[in-house]
């Protein structure tokens, strides 16, 4: 399908704009990949997934949207996200799951380089 990109939300931390991005596939598939800025209005796109989506009909299979906001937890951010097991822009039918919140992580040490 078609990869479009739906939305980004921002957060700075240290001097670097995190950008959580969520391209998808229309009536198929969400999910996040993090953008970096130094300053704010130019960002590197990693081109990886930050958050993957669930596999098979797992409650986070088809729409995995992370928050542009943390709680560090030791050497650790904690970043809740919001999941769905239906296809983004789709009617939802008998056993959709949706509004279920989790929770990835990101190791600081990761990001370290980015830092200014």
């Amino acid at each position: 399908g078609v990869t479009a990109h739906m939305l980004m939300k921002v957060k700075q931390h240290g001097g670097v704009t995190f950008g959580f991005l969520n391209p998808y596939v229309p009536k198929e598939q969400v999910w996040t990949e993090l953008t970096l800025s130094r300053d704010g209005r130019t960002f590197e796109r990693t081109h990886h997934r930050f958050l993957a989506n669930g596999a098979g009909s797992a409650w986070d299979s088809h729409q995995a949207w992370a928050q542009a906001e943390w709680v560090e937890v030791g050497d650790e951010w904690w970043i809740p996200y919001w999941a769905a097991n239906s296809g983004p822009n789709t009617p939802m039918g008998a056993g959709t799951v949706r509004g279920i919140i989790g929770s990835e992580s990101l190791v600081c040490s990761r990001i370290a380089a980015f830092s200014p």
